[in-house]
């Protein structure tokens, strides 16, 4: 019941998004700055109508993760957590989708930058809490094709597996909380944008790497 009910909010939360930035994007002139360089540069113009991608994508990803979860061999248990999982990738693409309608009204011109918009923190803060959502629950991941830090190492081993979703978990909230941290402070600090980004990119790349290094040297540690 709690799983239709999780299932039922990503649905709802889809379609809201979706109505209320086809509501936002009418009021929007007919050519609106639609792509910016890192150096937050407006570098392209369009229609408005452009912003709707990112809802439209938002509700086909969020119907397929569903059915995936629900046609897939997996347990309960995962399913459950699978649709948690659906729930925050939707707030996370909700508000993503936002940003950058709000980036699109800004009014900027072609080599023009929009005043105070520190992206590159905002979007830091914004995947800090995409990290540690999904963090707190990648410990709850049983063994499965679908969901969790798939490799070889734990998908052969079911200790190797638990093992490394535990440290995963962990890493995960730890580096959200601490690009969190950095993001506030580098939208209150003015910070430069491409900081921001850098930021981003050591902390992917570190949960992503590390959950893997740690499962090889278990792997090799049990052989």
């Amino acid at each position: 019941m709690k799983q239709k009910k999780l299932e039922l909010v990503s649905l709802f939360i889809c379609i809201v998004n979706l109505l209320a930035s086809v509501l936002y994007i009418l009021r929007l002139p007919e050519i609106v700055p639609t792509h910016f360089n890192l150096a937050l540069v407006c570098d392209g113009l369009g229609s408005p109508w452009v912003g709707l991608i990112m809802p439209i994508a938002t509700l086909i990803m969020a119907v397929v993760f569903l059915l995936c979860a629900r046609l897939g061999k997996t347990s309960e248990r995962n399913r459950a957590v699978f649709a948690v999982c659906t729930v925050i990738l939707t707030l996370y693409m909700s508000a993503m989708n936002w940003w950058t309608l709000y980036m699109m009204g800004s009014g900027a011109q072609l080599g023009e930058k929009p005043n105070g918009i520190p992206i590159g923190w905002v979007v830091c803060l914004l995947v800090a809490f995409l990290f540690i959502g999904f963090g707190n629950y990648l410990p709850l991941v049983q063994q499965n094709k679908m969901l969790g830090i798939r490799i070889s190492y734990t998908l052969d081993d079911p200790y190797c597996w638990q093992c490394t979703h535990r440290f995963a978990g962990r890493l995960w909230v730890v580096t959200g909380l601490l690009c969190a941290v950095l993001g506030v402070v580098g939208i209150i600090a003015s910070w430069q944008n491409i900081y921001g980004l850098i930021t981003l990119f050591l902390a992917i790349t570190v949960n992503m790497a590390l959950p893997c290094i740690y499962a090889y040297c278990h792997q090799h540690a049990e052989g």
